[in-house]
């Protein structure tokens, strides 16, 4: 139950952004399947997931604008230390595989602890 609240919550953040809101859930299904990044940097104590590109332009700039939306809520998960930082290929050029630039997103992290 409460996957699909979390999944009806990013849904109806998806209506705003789409001309047909019928294709929202469509669309969060299609992100929740798409090929992601975990980008850990020990420096900053932050883990950048970034999505990779979606099947449609129009589909990418949704998806920046719904990481926009995730990143802004600073969201904070007990227990754990990194920030998350939800980010969409489309606005960083993916990093070499290995790489642990310090290169990120300039949207405000997901606080996942108090430090």
């Amino acid at each position: 139950m409460i996957a699909y609240r979390a999944e009806t919550s990013l849904v109806s953040v998806l209506r705003e952004h789409l001309a047909r809101s019928d294709d929202a859930r469509t669309l969060v299904r299609q992100i929740f399947e798409t090929e992601a990044d975990f980008l850990p940097d020990p420096m900053s104590k932050t883990l950048t997931l970034r999505i990779h590109h979606l099947t449609q332009a129009a589909h990418d700039q949704v998806l920046e604008k719904l990481c926009a939306t995730l990143n802004e809520t600073q969201t904070v998960f007990p227990g754990s230390l990194p920030a998350l930082i939800v980010d969409a290929a489309t606005t960083v050029p993916l990093m070499p595989v290995g790489s642990m630039g310090s290169r990120l997103s300039a949207q405000k992290p997901i606080r996942l602890d108090e430090e």
